[in-house]
């Protein structure tokens, strides 16, 4: 099994995880950092009293937006890590709950970032195909 970091702005990481709990009963051991008021330099000391104990495990980091600061600051730490590491921006909830799902069935996470890469998340209303949809059905 693979380590879980959610990093965001604010306290998008710990509602993230919170909800993906309604969802998937095995989220106690997905670790959140956030980017609060107290600036970079305090989240990129949280970040390294995070890593420290995980530095030599397979790890995903899910962050909220690519280029964003939770991104770069656990780019620049990227080098420590011995275990495979992979860092992902855009995190929404469907791609935490199909994580945590693949997690569970033990998949590596080589794997599990091939599936990600090949998911689109995002429905569009549009692209449903309604009038095969009968009153019945509703």
């Amino acid at each position: 099994m693979f380590e879980l970091i959610i990093a965001t702005h604010g306290n998008l990481a710990n509602e993230l995880s919170q909800t993906a709990n309604i969802f998937m009963k095995s989220c106690s051991d997905i670790y959140t950092i956030t980017l609060d008021n107290e600036g970079i330099n305090a989240f990129s000391h949280k970040i390294d009293q995070l890593i420290k104990p995980i530095l030599n495990k397979d790890t995903l980091v899910l962050t909220d937006l690519f280029g964003g600061t939770p991104f770069n600051e656990f780019a620049k730490k990227s080098f420590k890590w011995t275990g495979y590491f992979e860092l992902m921006g855009g995190i929404n909830l469907p791609i935490l709950i199909e994580v945590l799902n693949l997690r569970e069935q033990n998949l590596p996470l080589e794997d599990v970032i091939k599936h990600i890469k090949n998911m689109n998340s995002i429905k569009y209303f549009s692209d449903l195909n309604l009038q095969s949809i009968s009153e019945e059905d509703e």
